[in-house]
């Protein structure tokens, strides 16, 4: 029988006599060294591995510390049964040493579901307790685990107790998984020390042996639809997380990736808002993927999305242009509050994989397959960054309101932009929204067409230019004339047609035709797309057909139509002489006298 005592110096069994020097190990950790990280290094590349596979059964003394307390002997034990390099050593017979029974050091560690697994053993330290389990394993009593996956489904091991070291955790694994699907070697120098990490650490080899990859995937492509720039912005994108996307976007060799390199640690709310604010102005994206918790405060108002870095970094975000999508790409899946963030504007949502996530083996691969589509959405809707520019545009083209009229009608078009632009962000839920954002947006037309200093309608028309007036059609006592002719478009073309063919009722098309050539100077109601406009708005826009809807392209020449249509320093005189004389005092009483004789 081949055996090995582990101790720090503090058993009577080290007496060689027990114990030649062979078969014993000193258990001797510094301070300053993780505990985990040394006995993974002793149980992998050290000499505690040698002496393992060269036994059959294991002393273990329960205290390996000057700290009773800290049962580092069970923590070993932990170690050895999950350590895959030990190979089948890792199911030998533990012998713990210790005086306290198993009642008491179940009550007083914080994880003793070992105690209750097969193949450990506790023995008080007595000879007599020696030589009987000697005994005992030489009659066969004292047996190997015979079962490892009923052992890791007995066993709890806790992750740490600090939600800071709970969230590094599931960055940690969710960058391993990832790493393994996208077919990333995780030797890398950039995922070394969370490959070390995972490999050393017990709560990490816990998850490893309770929810294994079975075998390495094969590398698996994801397919991004649309082009674009994405900015990462993650307190842990230096982790490997910045590897692992760019990874994830290089078959698509038009999406730009981009990292915010920024040095969060210890950083203030402030600081951060204000770095994130400069590099979302200078980037220029059309997608941001955005963790949530970016600063050390984050971690005690964890009960809270609006006091996060990331929620604040969201607002600014869509105060600088609304139509930046952004992705929520967080490990947080305990008190975020998706509501509170889709209130404020947040785009999708995309959870890391924390361990308790782990359960579903596809769920690493589903998880990039819904960053695939999160990203594909994005930037099918990032049309929406272009849209706010234009608005903002037009909102420009009115800063001072001479008169109420005016301040009135400022208002209005700030309301239809709005509500355009809300439509505009349902079309990722149905191209229909595309037609009734063209509908508001065209009542900024029809609008503006019936404003008294743009066009006044009655028995005689007029266009105002640069405080001139231009007569557009008057209606004398046998006639109508019209300054403007239609044939395939409206054009400069003086007609005189009998009162009875006289239209009741002018039309947007002539209103606006009307406009576009006497007040902006054009020479026919082609201008600015304005045939095709009107055509669309009352063909397509009015009656949806999903097999014949409108798209953004529809609403950037209707944007840029309203743009130049409302502009005051596009007025041009040029056609003013073009328009028909004012009716003279003495034709106006003539006409007023044939009315009243009806």
């Amino acid at each position: 029988m081949k055996k090995l005592l582990i101790h720090s110096n503090n058993t009577s069994f080290n007496n060689t006599e027990l114990f030649p020097l062979a078969e014993q190990f000193v258990f001797d950790v510094d301070f300053d060294k993780d505990v985990d990280f040394y006995i993974n290094e002793n149980l992998t590349d050290g000499g505690l591995k040698q002496k393992l596979e060269k036994c059959d059964i294991v002393f273990i003394k329960v205290s390996l510390s000057k700290n009773y307390l800290e049962y580092f002997g069970l923590r070993l034990a932990y170690h050895i049964r999950l350590t895959k390099s030990i190979g089948t050593k890792a199911y030998m017979p533990i012998v713990f040493i210790a005086e306290e029974s198993f009642q008491y050091l179940g009550l007083t560690h914080p994880e003793p579901s070992i105690f209750f697994t097969k193949g450990i053993y506790l023995i008080k330290e007595s000879l007599d307790d020696y030589k009987k389990t000697l005994k005992w394993f030489i009659d066969g009593r004292i047996k190997p685990l015979d079962n490892f996956s009923s052992f890791v489904n007995s066993i709890i091991i806790n992750p740490p107790a600090n939600y800071l070291s709970h969230h590094s955790i599931a960055n940690e694994w969710s960058i391993l998984r990832w790493a393994k699907v996208l077919g990333i070697a995780t030797e890398i120098e950039a995922l070394k020390e969370v490959r070390i990490s995972i490999e050393s650490l017990l709560y990490y080899k816990f998850l490893q042996a309770k929810y294994p990859i079975e075998a390495e995937p094969e590398k698996a492509a994801f397919k991004i639809n649309g082009k674009g720039r994405i900015l990462y912005i993650d307190d842990e994108w230096n982790k490997g997380w910045n590897v692992v996307l760019e990874k994830f976007v290089s078959s698509c060799p038009d999406i730009v990736f981009e990292t915010l390199k920024y040095d969060f640690k210890d950083k203030t709310h402030e600081e951060i808002l204000a770095e994130c604010k400069m590099k979302i102005t200078s980037s220029n994206p059309d997608a941001v993927l955005l963790d949530l918790r970016l600063s050390n405060s984050d971690f005690t108002n964890s009960h809270n999305s609006l006091h996060l870095t990331g929620y604040k970094v969201l607002k600014a975000i869509k105060l600088i242009n609304p139509g930046i999508q952004v992705i929520i790409f967080t490990a947080s899946n305990k008190v975020w509050n998706f509501t509170e963030l889709q209130i404020t504007g947040c785009d999708d949502f995309v959870l890391k994989e924390s361990p308790d996530l782990s359960t579903d083996a596809g769920y690493s691969r589903n998880a990039i397959n819904k960053m695939a589509s999160s990203v594909s959405n994005a930037f099918k809707m990032s049309f929406l960054k272009k849209v706010y520019l234009k608005m903002a545009e037009i909102e420009k083209q009115i800063t001072v309101a001479n008169n109420d009229e005016e301040a009135d009608f400022h208002l209005r078009l700030k309301n239809n932009l709005n509500v355009a632009f809300k439509l505009l962000i349902d079309t990722k839920i149905s191209a229909k929204y595309f037609n009734y954002a063209y509908l508001q947006l065209f009542q900024i037309i029809e609008d503006f067409s019936n404003l008294s200093y743009v066009f006044t309608n009655g028995l005689d028309c007029f266009v105002y230019v640069k405080d001139k007036e231009v007569c557009v059609n008057k209606t004398l006592i046998d006639k109508w004339e019209t300054s403007i002719s239609f044939t395939n478009k409206y054009m400069i073309n003086h007609k005189v047609l009998p009162i009875a063919e006289k239209r009741k009722r002018l039309d947007t098309n002539y209103i606006v035709s009307a406009i576009l050539i006497f007040r902006l100077g054009y020479d026919n109601s082609s201008a600015l797309s304005w045939t095709d406009i009107y055509t669309i708005r009352n063909t397509k826009a009015a009656h949806f057909n999903i097999d014949d809807a409108l798209n953004e392209e529809a609403i950037f020449t209707l944007l840029d139509f309203i743009k130049n249509f409302i502009s005051p320093q596009k007025q041009k005189d040029n056609n003013v002489g073009k328009g028909l004389s004012v009716k003279s005092f003495e034709e106006s009483v003539e006409l007023l006298k044939r009315h009243f004789k009806r």
